[in-house]
């Protein structure tokens, strides 16, 4: 029977951290600026659960890309703040009361008339349904074996045999 664990010392490989540098960097922006699209064009539309579904997307993929868990939920979070964040500036610079509007939503909900605590609470939803659908996404991925084992095992389909520590051996 092989062993079960293997201590990193000892010819295991520790997983690949996602480091932000160079080409993972590029990577990294073009998702969050991708994502960032998606969140507001989905805001323009009214689909208010788009920051959960950008989550998901960037929880799924971090894994098979071995992205560390830390990155993809920081990705997701400015995704859903600056997705949310940006199309509210953008509307208060155009000129439209969004003030007022928060006003009115605050006093509905019984709450004191601060347009900044509603706008914040509008923002932690954003950021609520992103970090869902990251640790979702996250969850429901699937992890991409090392470059060795993964070379192992396709040479072992081609032989025929089994790769060794295969359960199937036993």
């Amino acid at each position: 029977m092989t062993e079960l664990a293997t201590p990193v010392g000892a010819g295991a490989q520790a997983p690949r951290a996602f480091a932000v540098t160079g080409q993972r960097a590029v990577a990294w922006a073009c998702t969050v600026v991708a994502g960032v699209a998606a969140v507001w064009a989905g805001s323009l539309l009214g689909w208010w659960w788009s920051p959960f579904a950008c989550g998901l997307v960037v929880g799924f993929a971090a894994r098979p890309l071995r992205c560390r868990r830390r990155s993809a939920i920081a990705a997701a979070a400015l995704i859903a703040l600056a997705g949310w964040g940006l199309p509210l500036l953008w509307r208060v610079l155009d000129g439209e009361p969004v003030g007022a509007a928060a006003r009115t939503a605050a006093a509905l909900a019984g709450l004191p008339p601060a347009p900044v605590l509603v706008v914040s609470a509008t923002m932690l939803t954003a950021v609520c349904q992103s970090l869902a659908g990251a640790w979702l996404g996250w969850a429901l991925g699937v992890d991409r074996p090392p470059a060795d084992q993964g070379e192992s095992n396709a040479q072992a389909d081609q032989d025929g045999s089994t790769a060794p520590g295969d359960p199937s051996e036993a």
